[in-house]
């Protein structure tokens, strides 16, 4: 998992970084801390078992390469042909498909309208598009040795704009004034913004972190978001209590799951608060009818 040589060897900044070549860097990353959430054993299974892309992976890999990097999406995308699988002829121009597409990465064609439409609501909000074309290197990564533990870390943007904004583009359900604070929250970004902060004020220039937040579904509404201080700072205390266990993990060999003892449980306040049919319990003097 860890390879402090290797890592030595890239400390700085990177750009131009496909995310194959990126993931392969042993070091610790925003994702890492995610994983520690519910075990050290599940963090270093997991990045000793690295798992092939999930769909929604695949279609997050093109969207942000078609923003960020459109001749690259024209080379490396291929668009799934609606033909039926069941039937000969069907079969025989998936099979042509499939060679022709080798190593690319491939979406369906709603996917491909999807992207289209987002690229469009993007480009429809003049400070966002007006980034996106700044002159900038895309895919940036840096990679730092913590110097409390000396693990190395790493960290990859969608595009660096030095000493203006760090970008990271993020779909959501919800990017709203309301909306985005709880699913920021809920995806761990303070910790992401902390990481990334940290990262390229150590090998680059101080830069502030700025989320580019696009809404999942139409009209694909679009905002940016950056996290105050005392966000910042409460990731920053986050990632630092994980790193010093991954550092005591790395240390002594063993990464433990769950605990030794037995623990006692107790249901959630929603399951406890039920009749003995299993159905929630309603208040009379509350009870609409």
């Amino acid at each position: 998992m860890i390879d402090l040589d290797t890592m030595r060897r890239l400390v700085g900044l990177h750009t131009g970084i496909p995310e194959p070549v990126y993931r392969s860097w042993p070091a610790v990353n925003f994702s890492t801390y995610l994983k520690k959430h519910r075990s050290m054993a599940h963090l270093h299974y997991a990045a000793s078992n690295p798992a092939p892309a999930k769909k929604a992976q695949t279609f997050g890999i093109a969207y942000h390469m078609a923003v960020f990097e459109s001749k690259r999406f024209a080379k490396e995308v291929a668009i799934a042909p609606s033909v039926d699988r069941r039937t000969k002829d069907g079969k025989a121009a998936w099979a042509e498909f499939l060679a022709k597409s080798e190593g690319m990465t491939i979406i369906e064609e709603d996917e491909a309208f999807a992207i289209g439409a987002m690229m469009a609501a993007l480009n429809a909000h003049p400070t966002i598009r007006k980034l996106i074309g700044a002159e900038g290197p895309c895919e940036a990564a840096v990679v730092w040795i913590d110097e409390e533990t000396q693990l190395p870390c790493k960290a990859r943007l969608d595009k660096f704009l030095p000493g203006v904004l760090a970008l990271d583009l993020k779909s959501t359900t919800d990017a709203s004034p309301v909306g985005w604070p709880f699913n920021a929250n809920r995806w761990n970004y303070d910790q992401q913004a902390a990481h990334y902060y940290d990262g390229f004020s150590t090998v680059a220039e101080p830069t502030p972190f700025c989320f580019i937040a696009q809404e999942s579904e139409p009209p694909y509404a679009a905002a940016l978001w950056t996290p105050d201080d005392e966000t910042v700072a409460v990731g920053r205390t986050k990632n630092r209590a994980a790193l010093r266990r991954i550092a005591e993990c790395v240390k002594s060999g063993v990464w433990p799951g769950y605990s030794e003892k037995v623990e006692r449980f107790r249901l959630p306040e929603w399951a406890m608060n039920t009749n003995p049919e299993g159905l929630p319990k309603v208040d009379d003097a509350e009870h609409p009818f």
